[in-house]
């Protein structure tokens, strides 16, 4: 095999590896804050009823 050949095919299969490892990596990212963005989700919009409710003479932004 041609060094040409060898060195295309060394690319090819560097890049492969680094989208597989992209891919794994925000998997993996995904995963871990899965749980704690779900909680600060559910905290603000708890905080957001709180506040609407509490405070009716403040106008919604969006009517």
């Amino acid at each position: 095999m041609s060094e040409g050949r060898e060195n295309s095919n060394r690319e090819h299969w560097l890049a492969r590896a680094r989208q597989t490892s992209r891919q794994v990596n925000l998997g993996w990212w995904l995963e871990t804050l899965a749980a704690p963005l779900l909680i600060v989700a559910i905290a603000g919009a708890a905080a957001l009823l709180i506040v609407r409710r509490e405070f009716p003479a403040i106008e919604p932004w969006i009517p």
